[in-house]
């Protein structure tokens, strides 16, 4: 990692820190983007999940708000394929980044808790292989 995104994320972090949820709320997309440019996958991780604990008001909240959605059960329900392949890491990331947030309720750690068990299954199996057998003549 260089010491440019490190200087880079800890001055974005500032800016979280020094706004309001609903000035972070406020702040567009592209504006954002902006702000973010430089970060490594890691970092622009750290930050968006930082970002939404701030705007949700807290991790538990952020916790409620992640549930209410049905993220797990829609990755879930995905077939195998490149969507939920791409899509699970990222909810892994935010899953594994909210339990080791000490202000987590003991409620919200089993859930956490219970979503990564189930992500982390989906992952973990590959497709069957199939082989291919000749036609004969």
């Amino acid at each position: 990692m260089s010491s440019s995104s490190n200087r880079r994320l800890n001055i974005v972090l500032g800016v979280i820190q020094e706004l309001s949820g609903e000035e972070l709320r406020a702040i567009p997309p592209h504006v954002f983007m902006m702000l973010v440019q430089g970060l490594t996958p890691d970092q622009f991780k750290t930050v968006l999940f930082m970002k939404n604990v701030k705007i949700y008001g807290g991790v538990n909240q952020y916790v409620d708000d992640f549930f209410g959605k049905r993220t797990v059960e829609q990755i879930l329900a995905m077939g195998p394929g490149p969507r939920r392949e791409s899509t699970t890491p990222g909810a892994l990331f935010i899953l594994k980044n909210m339990l080791e947030d000490p202000a987590l309720t003991q409620t919200n750690k089993e859930r956490v808790s219970a979503a990564i068990a189930s992500l982390e299954a989906l992952t973990g199996g590959g497709t069957r292989r199939r082989r291919k057998t000749r036609r004969r003549r």
